[in-house]
C-alpha cells in the first residue's frame, strides 16, 4: 500500500503520547487527571503502534520479505540497546549475577526497547500462524489478549495473596511481552488488512466505537485509581481492545497532504530519544511534571533531526 499521511501523523501522537506517559503529564495539576491518561488513555499508544505494524506486515509476509523485516528491527534493537548501555550495563559485568542480568536486559528489552523486541518475537509467531484460518488467529489473539489481561489485574490486585505465584506475576515483564500483549495487536492489524476492513467500516462507525471505547477505558481506569495502588503500571487494559482498532480505522481514512515519511521518522527518534533527554533534564533541573513534559517533547524534537540527519547515512537507527 502506498503511504498513508494520516497513519504518520497517528504514530507522532502515539510517540508524544509515550512520552507525557513517562513524564507523568498534568499528574502535579490533577492527581486524577494524570493517573487517567498515564494509566488509561496513554496506553493505547504502544497497541496502536504494534496494529499498525500488523497492518503493514501482512504485505511483508506476502510478498516474503520476513527475512529483510527481522534484519531491520534486530539492528534496530541492537543499536538503541547498545546507546542505552551507559544506564543498563553493569560494572562488573563478568559476575554471574551480572551475566544473567546482561541477558535479561537482553531478551525483555531496555525501559522502552521492550517494544522492539516485543515486535520482532510477535512477528517471528505471526510468520508461524500466517496460514491458519481467520477464525483460528481470533482465538489465539483472543485468548493471548484476555491472557494478559487477566495476568495484568491477578498480579496488581493481589488477587493469589502473598505467595511466590503472586510475586511472579506481579513482574511487569509476565504481562507486558510478545506473547501477551505484542502479538495480540499484531495479529488484528494484520487481520484487518487481510480483511481490508478499513475499507469497510464508515467514518461514522468508526466514531462511534471510538467513542464508546474511550469511555469504558476511562471507566476502567478511574477504578484502576480507586482501588490499586498508584504506583502499579496498568499496560493490559481490556478496552484498549476496542480503543486501539476503532482509532486506527477512523485515522486510516482520513485525508492527509503532509511528507508522512518526515513525520515517520520524527515519531520513531521521538520515541528512542526521549527517556535520554528526560533522565538529562530531571538530573539537572528540579521540575514539575507538566513542565518537564514540555521540556522533554522540545528537547525530543531537536534530538530528533539530528538522529534523522545521522540515520539518512547510517541507516539503522530509525
Amino acid at each position: 500500500m502506498n503511504r498513508q499521511a494520516s497513519l504518520d501523523v497517528l504514530k507522532l501522537s502515539l510517540a508524544l503520547m509515550v512520552v507525557g506517559l513517562h513524564t507523568h503529564f498534568l499528574a502535579d495539576i490533577s492527581p486524577v487527571t494524570g493517573y487517567l491518561l498515564m494509566h488509561g488513555i496513554f496506553r493505547i499508544a504502544v497497541p496502536t503502534f504494534l496494529l499498525i505494524n500488523g497492518f503493514y506486515l501482512y504485505s511483508v509476509l506476502e510478498s516474503g520479505r520476513m527475512g529483510v523485516w527481522l534484519k531491520r528491527l534486530t539492528m534496530l534493537y541492537l543499536c538503541w540497546t547498545l546507546f542505552y548501555a551507559y544506564a543498563w550495563w553493569p560494572g562488573d559485568p563478568l559476575s554471574p549475577q551480572n551475566i544473567i542480568a546482561i541477558i535479561r536486559t537482553l531478551v525483555i528489552g531496555f525501559t522502552h526497547l521492550w517494544y522492539v523486541i516485543g515486535l520482532i518475537c510477535a512477528g517471528v509467531l505471526m510468520y508461524w500462524v500466517r496460514h491458519w484460518s481467520t477464525r483460528s488467529l481470533v482465538g489465539l489473539l483472543m485468548a493471548t489478549f484476555v491472557a494478559g489481561v487477566a495476568v495484568q489485574y491477578i498480579g496488581s490486585y493481589h488477587l493469589l495473596g502473598d505467595s511466590s505465584i503472586d510475586n511472579l506475576l506481579s513482574r511487569i515483564y509476565v504481562h507486558r511481552n510478545f506473547l501477551f500483549l505484542s502479538f495480540p495487536f499484531l495479529c488484528l492489524g494484520y487481520l484487518i488488512r487481510k480483511h481490508s476492513l478499513h475499507e469497510k467500516f464508515s467514518s461514522r462507525q468508526s466514531i462511534v466505537l471510538l467513542s464508546v471505547g474511550i469511555l469504558c477505558l476511562l471507566a476502567e481506569s478511574y477504578v484502576n485509581y480507586c482501588f490499586a495502588a498508584h504506583d502499579i503500571s496498568f499496560d493490559n487494559l481490556f478496552f484498549i481492545l476496542a480503543v486501539s482498532p476503532a482509532l486506527f480505522l477512523f485515522t486510516i481514512q482520513q485525508n492527509i497532504a503532509l511528507d508522512g515519511k518526515r513525520l515517520a521518522e520524527y515519531s520513531a527518534a521521538i520515541y528512542f530519544i526521549h527517556p535520554c533527554i528526560l533522565w538529562i533534564l530531571m538530573d539537572a533541573f528540579s521540575i514539575e511534571d507538566t513542565p518537564l513534559t514540555i521540556a522533554t517533547i522540545i528537547g525530543s524534537i531537536l534530538a530528533s533531526w539530528l538522529i534523522i540527519q545521522v540515520n539518512r547515512k547510517v541507516g539503522v537507527l530509525l
